[in-house]
């Protein structure tokens, strides 16, 4: 049997549409099984040609973080709750957890790791540029899948998901 099983098995559970308009949902996934398959293969080599282009550069990003990471850890876990910042900097900068001469090597990581970020601009574009090619084969599935759920609409438009009612404790305070 085709199809995404945990798929199929979800659709025959919905409520809220007929037997027919079911089978409909369950042909549909058994057609584009072999559309998914292509394309978490190409998702997986697009996967494999960004970690290879990456890998350099995050092991040398993480070797810094790494080098002080009891001092990072010491630093997100001595930030006051609402305070925020858009810089990590000023993070370090007005820490009261960390001494100035821990607060210099935070700042001076944060410097290196800051550096990298050009390389990774230009590794994202080299990383695209591979890409581009899988990137639209991609894309081309994924309409053949949104073509093939677009007729279907309708019918999802119906389904009533099964779920679990939360039970009512008697509060009339709702938390959101």
């Amino acid at each position: 049997e085709g199809g995404s099983l945990d798929m199929i098995e979800a659709i025959k559970s919905m409520t809220g549409i007929t037997e027919a308009e079911k089978n409909q949902l369950i042909q549909t996934e058994k057609d584009l099984e072999g559309t998914w398959k292509q394309l978490d293969a190409i998702e997986d080599q697009i996967n494999k040609i960004y970690d290879d282009i990456f890998k350099d550069i995050n092991d040398r990003y993480y070797a810094i973080e790494d080098k002080h990471a009891e001092l990072w850890d010491k630093l997100y876990d001595n930030i006051p709750d609402g305070d925020y910042e858009d810089e990590t900097s000023a993070y370090i900068k007005k820490s009261t957890a960390l001494t100035q001469e821990e607060k210099n090597l935070l700042l001076d990581d944060l410097a290196k790791m800051d550096a990298m970020n050009a390389e990774y601009d230009a590794l994202q574009a080299k990383a695209d540029k591979a890409c581009a090619d899988l990137i639209k084969q991609s894309d081309a599935l994924y309409e053949i899948i949104d073509k093939a759920n677009e007729k279907n609409q309708d019918i999802w438009d119906k389904v009533i998901v099964p779920c679990e009612p939360i039970p009512y404790d008697g509060n009339d305070v709702i938390a959101y």
